[in-house]
């Protein structure tokens, strides 16, 4: 948690941050992971999360659901990702452009 907070920290000063968690089943990385984001938004942030369970989804699959809610988000404050950039996280993420064509 100490490390999650000073990364949080990082980021508010405007250093681009990313914190990746992974570990045994069971450790308690879903429990870490609902504290720290809780501990985001209460300080007025936004925390993005994706998950991936080996035995039931791709590859990938936690960057794809953290890009997924990442534009929708941009879009609901009415921003857009320009063409070339929506067109490379396609390119890395197929299943969104049933969203996004």
């Amino acid at each position: 948690m100490k490390e999650a907070t000073a990364i949080w920290q990082n980021a508010t000063r405007g250093e681009s941050q990313t914190l990746l968690i992974s570990g045994e089943p069971g450790i308690g990385k879903t429990r870490l992971l609902r504290e720290i984001a809780a501990r985001v938004e209460v300080s007025g942030g936004q925390a993005i999360v994706g998950s991936c369970y080996s035995d039931v989804n791709a590859p990938y699959t936690a960057f794809e659901q953290i890009t997924r809610q990442a534009i929708k988000r941009n879009a609901e404050k009415g921003l857009q990702i320009s063409d070339f950039v929506l067109a490379d996280l396609l390119s890395l993420s197929p299943n969104l452009k049933a969203d996004f064509p």
